[in-house]
């Protein structure tokens, strides 16, 4: 799913790409980005081929990742 990033906005890009470790930014990435970001991303992804998101341990995620999830959920 990574090269898909690329298709992404500038500013949109960046902070998916800062927010799973590809990219180092200097600020905190603005969370609206990363959830926008993510839930575009996976509609990209699964207009194209049929895509199934599974989280194993969810009582482990952490506060931020379970908000895009939800984001993601909702979108």
């Amino acid at each position: 799913m990574f090269p898909q990033i690329d298709a992404l906005p500038p500013d949109i890009g960046g902070a998916v790409r800062t927010a799973v470790g590809l990219l180092r930014e200097p600020a905190p990435t603005e969370a609206v980005a990363v959830r926008t970001g993510v839930l575009t991303l996976l509609e990209t992804v699964s207009a194209r081929r049929p895509l199934v998101v599974i989280v194993d341990d969810l009582q482990l995620v952490d506060r931020d990742t379970a908000e895009v999830l939800t984001f993601v959920l909702r979108g």
